[in-house]
């Protein structure tokens, strides 16, 4: 496909372009998660969180499953547009 055509694929459809933005940003979003629980696990949890250290582990490793799953998302989205042939 010719860079010209698939750059006005994606930048001229704007449900494409506003669904890019929003998985980008989510998935961003949860790996920023991912490390804030990833430090909390590495350096201990601070007390008044120690009560809640079974649900904080399990938060820290649906966020990375989650932005995963977001990024395998969005790459799907980006083959279906490419993969989009001429009639």
């Amino acid at each position: 496909m010719d860079d010209d055509v698939l750059r006005a694929r994606a930048f001229l459809t704007r449900k494409f372009l506003s669904r890019n933005f929003i998985l980008v940003f989510v998935s961003g979003a949860f790996v920023g998660f991912h490390t804030i629980f990833q430090l909390i696990e590495i350096f201990g949890c601070p007390s008044a969180f120690m009560r809640f250290e079974q649900e904080i582990q399990i938060v820290h490793y649906l966020s990375l499953s989650f932005s995963m799953f977001l990024l395998v998302l969005l790459a799907y989205y980006w083959y279906k547009l490419i993969s989009i042939r001429e009639k």
